[in-house]
C-alpha cells in the first residue's frame, strides 16, 4: 500500500522529527495548506456522534498514517507517527502485536499476498520486514486428564514434556503434538518440570513437595527426594548441568546434585520392624521385629550379617552401646538381653512386671536401664545382671529411654505425658517436665545439653537438659514422631514418624532440609551416620532403608512462599519471587543474597532471567511487569498490564520475553533496554498478544528456535509461534523518507518509492536490493504493481501518473489529467484500470480513472473539497474508495461515476484500506485512532 505525508508533519513530536526532516516533507505540500482551512461545518455534538458511529482501533500515541488488511481479513496493520506498527485482531479490535524498530515516523505499510509478511517504510529512510504471527495456538497436546501445570522442551526443541494433575509426565514431538511415551512414578500432581541441557535427566516437582529424577529417554526412575513442605513451585537444572535448584510453598530454596545417590531398600523381617539401632561406627544396623527376631545388617548394602538368638516374643526395643560392642534388646516376655556385637548372647536380665518397651546402656557399657509398659524403670549391672536401681515416678508406659553421652543423666519419657531427668548415679529425679502430648521418642545431643522429644501430636520439642526449658518446637510431620537422633555436630536432627516419612532438620533454620518417603508404613527407628549425611531407617513395612542427605544447602527465601525461581544463563545467579513482594538475587554456590530488585507492590508471582544474564523480569499481583538490569538492579521498564502476571519466560537468544496474565492472555515483549535509560523507567507496549487458553496459564517455555513456545494451563498444554520481537530485516538504500511500499502479486518482490525521486525493487526472500527501477524528476509518492507483476504504476510530486516496465524501467505510458501533485494510485485487480488522486485547488480535488491502455482519463470523479490522500479499488473492481484529508470518505460506483456512500469523520484522515470481502473500510486519523466503517450492501 502507498502512504503519503500529511501537511502538518512539522507538528509531530520534536523528539522524533527534526525541523530539517519536517522541512523536507513540507516541500511536498505547497498546495496542501489551503486544504487545512476547509471545514465541513460539524458541531462539536455532531462530531462526537459521528465518532461513535464507527468502531475504533485505539492504541497508537500519535497520528496513524497508513493501514492495510491482511488477505484473510483477520488482521489490520497500522503505521503511525509514534514510530510503531500495530497488528490488530479484526474481531476483537485489540492489539495483537506492536512492532517497534523504526527510528522515524512510519509512513507506509503493506502485507504480502500470503499474509505472512509485513513491509513498512519510514522517515528513517529504511524499509523493514516483519512477520505476521498467529495469535492462536499452533496445536494442542491432547491426552492429560485435568490441569497441566508444567512443560519443558528438550535441547533442540523437537520434544516437549508436560505434566500435571494426572501425575503422568508425557513426552510429545513438538512439531506434530503426538505423544511418544509416558513417564510414570509420580504419586501426586506434578507442579514443575525441567530437563538437563544434555537431555539425560528430567526432574519433576509435585504438589506434596517431592522431587523425582527420571532418565529422559526411557523414563527409568533414578531417585526421589522430599524437598519441600507443600507444593514444589519450581525445579530447575543450572544451565551448566552441575546442580538442581528447587523452590517451594514453604518459602525455601534448596540445592541438590544433578544426580541422586542410589538408596538401599532391603527387606528384613517377616513381620513389622518395631525397633532399630545404628552402630555408632556406621558399619552395621540392628533391627528387632514382631516376628521375634533380631538381625544385624551391613549398612552399606543392606545385606544380612547375622541373626541373634530368636526371642520368645515380639522384640520392641533394641540399642547398640556407644562403642558398638554390645547390643541390648527388650522383649514382650518382660526380659532384656545383652549380646556382643557378633550376636552372641551374654546375659539375660531379671524380668520386669510387664513387656519391655525401652532399653539404654551407659557410655562405659557398665549399666543397662530397662523400662516396661507399666512405667517400671530399673538399672542393672551389665557384667552380671545385678540390679542397681529401681526408679519410680512414671505412671504410664515408658516409650523412650536414653543416657546422656556424659552418663550423668538418664532421661525417660512416658505415656503419662512427662519427661523425667534422673541422676544416673542414684536414680533420684532431677527434673520433671510436663509435655503437651504423649511422647513417643527421644534423643540427646552429643554434648549432653539438649533433649529432643517426639510427640504423638506430630511435633518435636527441643529442651535444654539443664533446666527443661523448651528451646523450639518443630512442626512438619503428620503423625506421631517415633524416632529421633542428633547429628554429631548437633546441627541436624533426624526424625521418623508414623506418617511413613523420615525428616532431616536444620536446627539453625528450624526447617526440614530433606525428607525421605521410601517407607510405606510407620517408621520404627532412625539413625544418622557419623558423616552426618547417611540416614538409616526401618519400619512396619519390614524394610531397612539407607539413603543420603542430598540437599547441599537450604535457605529461607520468603517468609511464607516462594512463587517462582529462575537461574541466569551463566549459572552464576538465581532469582526468587515471593509473597513478600520482593525479587531477590542469590549465589548458587552459597545460597547467600546478592541484591534485591525493588518496585513491586504485593506478592510477586513469577520471575525470569534472560539467557545472556543481563536482565531480570518479574510480574505480580500489582498488575505490572518490571524489568531490571541484573548487575545494578536499575529498573529499566515498568509496564502496567491488564491483569496479574503469573508466568514469564525469555527466549534463549534473550530477544523475546513472553508473559502470561490471569486473563489467560500471553504477551510478548522486546526486552531490549532503553538507550539512554530515562531517569524514570518507561512503559512499553507488548510486541504481540496471543489468545487461546480457556483457563489459567501455569507455565511458559521457549524452544531453541526462539519462536516456538509451549504453555501449560488449566485447559491443557499448547504450542505457539511467537513473532520476532523486532523487525526481521532492515533494507537501506533510499537517501530520504520512504513514501510507499508494495508487494508484487506473487510476493517475491517489493517496490518502494521515496522523496529521493527513485523507485526501487527488492528481493523479499533474500531481503536485499535488486535495482533502482526508475529515477523521476521529483519525489515519488506512490508505486504499485500491476496484477501481472510486469509493470509499475507510479505517481508523485511532478503531477504525473506513469506506467513503467518493471525489468527495464522504461516508461510504457504517461497518463494525462492531474495538474497538481498526485498522492495515491491504485490498479484494479483485473489490471484494466488505474485510479489516482492528490492535491488540488478549490473544488478541483478530482479522482481520475484511466483505462490502462489509454493516456486520457476514462472518468473523473468530482466531489472532494479536500486533498485526496488515498484511492483504492475493491476486490471486484466495481467500487473505488477515496479518502480526503478532512475526514471525508467516498465510495464511487466505477461504472457510473456516482458517489454511492459518503462518511464525514470528525478527524483529519490519511489513509484507508478495503477488507478483502469489501464489506468494511479501515480509515486512519490524526487522533491516533483507526476507524472501522461498515459499508452498506449497496456500497460494496
Amino acid at each position: 500500500m502507498r502512504l503519503q505525508r500529511s501537511p502538518d508533519f512539522s507538528k509531530s513530536r520534536a523528539s522524533k522529527t527534526t525541523l530539517r526532516e519536517a522541512e523536507v516533507m513540507l516541500q511536498r505540500f505547497a498546495f496542501a495548506a489551503i486544504a487545512i482551512t476547509l471545514s465541513f461545518g460539524l458541531s462539536t455534538k455532531d462530531q462526537s456522534l459521528l465518532a461513535q458511529e464507527h468502531q475504533q482501533l485505539v492504541g497508537h500515541t500519535e497520528k496513524v498514517y497508513d493501514v492495510a488488511f491482511t488477505p484473510d481479513g483477520k488482521w489490520i496493520v497500522t503505521a503511525s507517527f509514534d514510530q510503531t506498527l500495530r497488528l490488530w485482531d479484526t474481531a476483537t479490535r485489540k492489539t495483537a502485536r506492536t512492532m517497534s524498530g523504526h527510528t522515524g515516523l512510519v509512513l507506509c505499510v503493506d502485507v504480502s499476498p500470503d499474509g505472512k509478511l509485513i513491509a513498512s517504510g519510514s522517515l528513517d529512510k529504511t524499509i523493514k520486514f516483519w512477520d505476521v504471527p498467529r495469535n492462536t495456538p499452533t496445536g494442542d497436546f491432547t491426552g492429560h486428564q485435568g490441569v497441566v501445570h508444567a512443560s519443558v522442551l528438550n535441547k533442540d526443541g523437537s520434544l516437549t514434556a508436560t505434566a500435571g494433575a494426572d501425575k503422568i509426565i508425557r513426552v510429545w514431538t513438538t512439531a506434530d503434538h503426538k505423544q511418544q511415551r509416558e513417564i510414570a512414578g509420580n504419586t501426586s500432581a506434578v507442579t514443575s518440570l525441567d530437563l538437563r541441557r544434555d537431555d539425560a535427566t528430567i526432574i519433576s516437582g509435585d504438589q506434596t513437595g517431592l522431587v523425582r529424577y527420571f532418565k529422559f529417554d526411557d523414563g527409568t526412575a533414578q531417585g526421589v527426594v522430599g524437598a519441600h513442605d507443600g507444593e514444589v513451585t519450581r525445579v530447575l537444572f543450572t544451565p551448566n548441568n552441575s546442580l538442581v535448584l528447587t523452590a517451594g510453598a514453604d518459602g525455601m530454596v534448596k540445592r541438590w546434585p544433578n544426580a541422586l545417590p542410589a538408596a538401599v531398600i532391603a527387606p528384613t523381617h517377616d513381620a513389622p520392624v518395631l525397633a532399630m539401632s545404628l552402630n555408632p561406627n556406621g558399619s552395621t544396623v540392628v533391627t528387632a521385629a514382631a516376628d521375634k527376631t533380631v538381625r544385624i545388617w551391613n549398612r552399606s548394602n543392606g545385606s544380612k550379617s547375622r541373626d541373634l538368638e530368636t526371642h520368645p516374643a515380639e522384640v520392641r526395643a533394641v540399642v547398640y552401646s556407644s562403642n558398638g560392642s554390645r547390643i541390648v534388646t527388650g522383649c514382650n516376655d518382660k526380659i532384656a538381653r545383652i549380646f556382643d556385637s557378633a550376636g552372641k548372647k551374654l546375659l539375660e536380665l531379671a524380668a520386669l512386671p510387664e513387656a519391655i518397651t525401652a532399653v539404654a546402656m551407659t557410655a562405659n557399657t557398665q549399666s543397662v536401664a530397662v523400662a516396661d509398659s507399666k512405667g517400671t524403670l530399673k538399672v542393672f549391672k551389665a557384667a552380671d545382671g545385678a540390679e542397681q536401681l529401681t526408679i519410680s515416678g512414671h505412671t504410664g508406659a515408658i516409650h523412650a529411654l536414653n543416657y546422656a553421652p556424659n552418663s550423668a543423666s538418664l532421661v525417660s519419657c512416658s505415656a503419662d505425658k512427662t519427661l523425667r531427668v534422673w541422676n544416673a548415679a542414684d536414680g533420684k529425679e532431677a527434673r520433671k517436665i510436663d509435655l503437651p502430648s504423649v511422647p513417643r521418642s527421644l534423643a540427646i545431643s552429643a554434648n549432653s545439653t539438649q533433649v529432643a522429644i517426639g510427640l504423638e501430636d506430630s511435633t518435636i520439642q527441643l529442651l535444654t537438659l539443664a533446666d527443661g526449658k523448651v528451646v523450639k518446637t518443630l512442626k512438619a510431620h503428620k503423625g506421631p514422631v517415633t524416632g529421633l537422633t542428633f547429628s554429631r555436630d548437633q546441627k541436624r536432627l533426624v526424625s521418623g514418624s508414623d506418617d511413613s516419612t523420615v525428616r532431616v532438620w536444620d536446627l539453625a533454620l528450624d526447617r526440614t532440609i530433606q525428607y525421605f518417603v521410601h517407607h510405606t508404613g510407620p517408621v520404627a527407628g532412625v539413625g544418622l551416620h557419623t558423616d552426618n549425611k547417611t540416614v538409616v531407617s526401618a519400619g512396619h513395612d519390614k524394610n531397612l532403608v539407607v539413603d543420603a542427605v542430598s540437599a547441599t544447602f537450604a535457605h529461607v527465601a520468603d517468609a511464607t512462599r516462594v512463587n517462582d525461581l529462575a537461574i541466569s544463563g551463566n549459572s552464576a545467579f538465581y532469582a526468587t519471587a515471593g509473597n513478600d513482594g520482593a525479587v531477590k538475587l542469590w549465589s548458587p554456590s552459597s545460597g547467600t543474597p546478592v541484591r534485591a530488585f525493588e518496585g513491586h507492590q504485593g506478592p510477586v508471582h513469577c520471575v525470569a532471567i534472560s539467557a545472556d544474564s543481563r536482565q531480570v523480569a518479574a510480574g505480580g499481583s500489582d498488575k505490572s511487569l518490571l524489568l531490571w538490569n541484573l548487575n545494578s538492579a536499575q529498573l529499566q521498564y515498568r509496564i502496567p498490564t491488564q491483569s496479574e502476571i503469573v508466568a514469564a519466560s525469555y527466549s534463549l537468544d534473550s530477544k523475546k520475553l513472553v508473559v502470561a496474565g490471569k486473563d489467560n492472555v500471553l504477551l510478548s515483549y522486546d526486552p531490549t533496554p532503553p538507550n539512554p535509560q530515562p531517569a524514570e523507567a518507561p512503559s512499553k507496549d507488548a510486541a504481540q498478544s496471543l489468545n487461546g487458553h480457556g483457563g489459567e496459564i501455569t507455565d511458559i517455555r521457549f524452544a531453541a528456535d526462539h519462536q516456538t513456545v509451549v504453555t501449560a494451563g488449566a485447559d491443557g498444554a499448547k504450542s505457539w509461534t511467537v513473532a520476532s520481537a523486532t523487525f526481521l530485516s532492515n533494507l537501506t538504500g533510499h537517501s530520504t523518507q520512504v513514501y510507499s511500499v508494495s508487494f508484487s502479486p506473487d510476493g517475491k518482490r517489493l517496490v518502494s518509492s521515496s522523496s529521493d525521486k527513485t523507485v526501487r525493487l527488492w528481493d523479499v526472500e533474500a531481503k536485499k536490493a535488486i535495482k533502482t527501477v526508475s529515477t523521476q524528476a521529483a519525489g515519488v509518492y506512490a508505486a504499485t504493481f500491476t496484477p501481472d507483476g510486469k509493470a509499475l504504476a507510479i505517481a508523485g510530486e511532478d503531477k504525473s501518473v506513469r506506467l513503467i516496465n518493471v525489468e527495464t524501467g522504461a516508461e510504457i505510458r504517461k497518463f494525462n489529467g492531474p495538474e497538481f501533485s498526485v498522492y495515491s494510485i491504485a490498479v484494479s485487480q483485473d489490471g484494466k484500470q488505474i485510479a489516482a488522486a492528490g492535491v488540488g485547488l478549490g473544488d478541483s480535488r478530482n479522482v481520475f480513472i484511466w483505462n490502462i491502455g489509454t493516456p486520457d482519463p476514462a472518468q473523473t470523479f468530482v466531489g472532494h473539497k479536500d486533498d485526496v490522500y488515498r484511492v483504492s479499488f475493491n476486490s471486484r473492481g466495481n467500487r473505488l474508495m477515496s479518502i480526503g484529508y478532512s475526514g471525508t470518505v467516498n465510495i464511487w460506483d466505477v461504472d457510473s461515476g456516482n458517489s454511492i456512500f459518503k462518511s464525514n469523520l470528525p478527524v483529519i484522515s490519511y489513509a484507508g484500506s478495503y477488507s478483502t470481502d469489501g464489506s468494511k473500510l479501515a480509515v486512519t486519523a490524526d487522533d491516533g485512532k483507526t476507524y472501522l466503517i461498515e459499508l452498506p450492501e449497496a456500497a460494496r
